[in-house]
């Protein structure tokens, strides 16, 4: 009952401040006046969301239904302090009232657990400019929300953010620079929960000259992290040190010949683990004529990780020739040396390449020969290198790491910026499959679906042998009355003992790849088959098609369907797997006030590695009458993972209307 009364009270006065303000935005909104304020922008808005979830793994049962209910306004408005040059602002108020119940029942205590909480959030958004357009200005912004976190295989979570922070920019022509510090404050809670406290420090300078342009960048991020999950608590504690500076230089008016330079720093620590990397880069592009193109390499890297040093020097040179438009021939070679705590490695490669391309009466026809050959001699004792690579993790493709012999222990997986730790059997899993690593990306982590990460770790180097190499690469393509597509690949890489011992044998391994596309206005259609062989493990043989269809076959009516149905298997393990994917998105607007969309999804992977099955269906109303909108929807999700024991049920109906006044 008091929270009604406090409601009420607290939207008469907001709409009194309306009023209030659009009077004097009436009244002052005129030139020569010392402010203005734009006629404010009010709305509201509730929704109601129902949800039902059932869970259960090896170790427990549980169900779980929520009700949530929602109230907000919104207030909003632009303006600027004696002169729009002096000052410029923009301010957005939505407080925001929460009504939630949860009942929770777990096998284990085979009791039902009913909470209601009422929470309250002062949701804004503050910015303002000071002498936006002088050759010196400041921002200064400020903002706190509240969203909610829509996790596939686990109860929502709510997501709490606070962003504070200030910006100076200097807009000389001649050498721009920008210095800024924010803070940020998230605390997620549901069923992943997580608090964090990041404070952040940029600063950007430029120089504009008439042959070069040159830019230092240098950013400063600590963070203090704490993720609690249903078995434990985790506390992180980073900081990074990121400097970069580069330089573009033309030595000629045309730009035919240009110079790039970089100069690269990163420091990291995360928790009891020290990264130091030096990168020093030298790329030189000389074009000579529209037919030839030279690029001249020089690369220095350094990786300190904790007590382990490497360093990495290598020298390349390469050339691009064109002949008649229809042969590109592209020749390089090499040197590398890699010297570590113990010992070193150096590489010698050179490299041949041919790309043939002509029309032919019914399409084009394309035909593709590469070949690398290197040599590598090692010296010293066997140890442990660190190395950086980046993947990109999805759940429809497996992804390994580069290096065998991986120490599993030394595995840091971060954002690319490299300020965001990520947390093992958390955001991310990590398996042996014979000698190589598979790393993937959790349901219920914080790594989506195919984002690029950056993974460290340290692997050990057998030093006890020397080696060459020899690959091959050929290809063949026939682009056929613009919708038939084909393209063979085959491809091999011989390795050969040139002195001691290799304790995993020598390499060889060969692969071929055959892809067949169907192409029209309306469809596409895919075949892929690919045998990679190899004689260390690992070996595997995949057959997919792939069926992709959009319909419009009028204006208000939208019809999209894709499949893929596909069979892989291990030849060295006798393991296989057979995996499809279905899904459709059809969208209908019969009038323009009224709008219906369905979204299915059905995606299955079952074998010897992995058995879990997602099946997701979700429609959706949208209703628009004057200033009002609604949306009433629906989402049902079933998920198995046999492999685990873990399935899930989960349902869920979401209502929401508003009305906006301006």
């Amino acid at each position: 009952m008091i929270h009604r009364k406090m409601l009420t009270i607290l939207i008469v006065f907001m709409q009194s401040c309306v009023v209030v303000l659009t009077a004097v935005s009436t009244l002052y909104a005129r030139e020569g006046d010392f402010f203005f304020i734009e006629r404010p922008k009010l709305s509201m808005g509730a929704s109601y969301e129902l949800e039902e979830e059932k869970r259960e793994t090896p170790e427990m049962k549980e169900e779980t239904t929520t009700r949530d209910l929602q109230e907000r306004i919104g207030l909003g408005t632009n303006g600027w302090v004696y002169h729009p040059n002096l000052m410029e602002y923009r301010l957005f108020l939505e407080p925001e009232w929460r009504q939630e119940k949860f009942d929770h029942w777990r096998s284990a205590t085979d009791s039902t657990h009913t909470t209601r909480r009422g929470t309250s959030v002062m949701a804004y958004d503050a910015r303002t400019t000071l002498l936006k357009h002088k050759p010196c200005s400041l921002d200064i912004f400020g903002s706190r929300n509240n969203r909610r976190l829509d996790l596939t295989s686990v109860r929502d979570s709510d997501i709490e953010s606070e962003t504070w922070g200030t910006r100076l920019n200097f807009t000389n022509p001649t050498l721009p620079a920008s210095f800024g510090f924010t803070n940020r404050k998230v605390d997620q809670t549901g069923f992943y929960q997580s608090e964090e406290d990041n404070n952040e420090l940029q600063a950007k300078i430029r120089h504009n000259a008439n042959n070069s342009i040159t830019e230092l960048n240098i950013l400063y991020d600590e963070s203090d992290r704490t993720t609690r999950t249903v078995s434990e608590t985790r506390d992180t504690e980073s900081t990074m040190t990121n400097s970069e500076l580069t330089n573009t230089w033309f030595f000629t008016r045309d730009n035919r010949v240009r110079l790039d330079s970089l100069l690269y720093n990163t420091r990291s620590e995360y928790d009891d683990s020290d990264y130091d990397t030096w990168v020093m880069a030298e790329n030189l592009f000389w074009t000579h004529n529209p037919n030839l193109l030279t690029r001249y390499t020089f690369n220095y890297n350094r990786r300190d990780v904790d007590d382990t040093v490497t360093e990495e020097r290598a020298v390349k040179a390469g050339l691009t020739h064109r002949l008649f438009n229809r042969l590109t021939t592209d020749l390089g070679a090499g040197a590398g040396v890699n010297d570590f705590v113990g010992g070193s490695e150096d590489t010698y490669q050179a490299n041949l390449g041919f790309n043939y391309r002509r029309p032919i009466p019914w399409g084009n026809l394309e035909l593709g020969a590469v070949y690398d050959y290197g040599m590598t001699e090692r010296s010293g004792t066997d140890t442990t290198i660190p190395t950086e690579e980046r993947h990109v993790l999805s759940s429809s493709a497996e992804t390994y790491l580069d290096k065998e012999n991986v120490e599993l222990d030394t595995i840091v997986v971060t954002d690319v910026p490299g300020s965001r730790v990520f947390l093992r059997d958390v955001d991310y899993r990590i398996e042996m499959i014979g000698p190589d690593v598979r790393i993937s990306r959790t349901l219920l982590g914080d790594i989506a679906d195919g984002q690029l990460v950056s993974v460290r770790y340290s692997y050990r180097i057998d030093t006890g042998f020397d080696d060459s190499r020899f690959g091959q690469n050929y290809r063949v393509g026939l682009d056929l009355w613009s919708f038939l597509y084909f393209m063979y690949t085959h491809g091999r890489l011989d390795q050969n003992i040139t002195s001691g011992e290799s304790r995993t044998g020598p390499i060889d391994d060969t692969y071929d790849r055959v892809r067949i596309r169907l192409e029209t206005d309306w469809s596409e259609t895919q075949f892929l088959y690919e045998d990679q062989d190899r004689r260390n493990g690992n070996s595997s043989v995949t057959r997919s098609v792939r069926q992709l269809i959009n319909l419009r076959p009028w204006r208000s009516f939208y019809f999209n369907f894709s499949g893929d149905y596909g069979e892989r298997e291990y030849t060295d393990t006798h393991e296989d797997e057979t995996f499809y994917t279905l899904g459709t998105d059809i969208s209908w607007t019969p009038e323009w006030w009224c709008s219906l969309s369905l979204i299915w999804l059905r995606n299955s992977i079952s074998g010897d590695r992995q058995d879990m099955l997602y099946s997701e269906i979700g429609p959706t109303l949208r209703l628009a009458y004057g200033v009002w909108t609604g949306t009433i929807s629906y989402r049902l999700t079933d998920q198995e993972d046999e492999e685990n024991d873990d399935s899930l049920w989960r349902q869920r109906f979401y209502f929401v209307v508003n009305r906006s006044l301006w």
